[in-house]
């Protein structure tokens, strides 16, 4: 992943480190790793750093320039993670995100 394309991301929506953890579910030492490469996300931080953020997957990764995402691109974090987990399958967790009300 492109380190760097989070850290500009990052800063651009002004959140700290801890912030965006706490958004994506995951540690402040963790984006840290991220944004410095010294550890690649799984393929699930990935698909919630790129809906979070409204951006592909492959512009994280440094396979296109192109920020935008493709047909998904209309949909808010919530809705990209529940079809996100739906894509891969994962029928309970998809409900669980429509239905929880946080």
């Amino acid at each position: 992943m492109r380190g760097d394309r989070l850290r500009t991301l990052r800063e651009a929506a002004n959140l700290t480190q801890e912030a965006l953890a706490a958004e994506i579910e995951s540690s402040e030492p963790q984006i840290w790793r991220y944004e410095n490469a010294d550890s690649n996300p799984r393929a699930d931080v990935l698909v919630r750093l790129a809906g979070f953020f409204s951006v592909s997957v492959d512009y994280l990764l440094g396979l296109t320039d192109n920020p935008s995402q493709n047909t998904d691109s209309q949909l808010r974090p919530r809705e990209a993670a529940a079809l996100s987990a739906w894509r891969r399958g994962e029928r309970f967790d998809a409900i669980k995100v429509i239905v929880d009300d946080d």
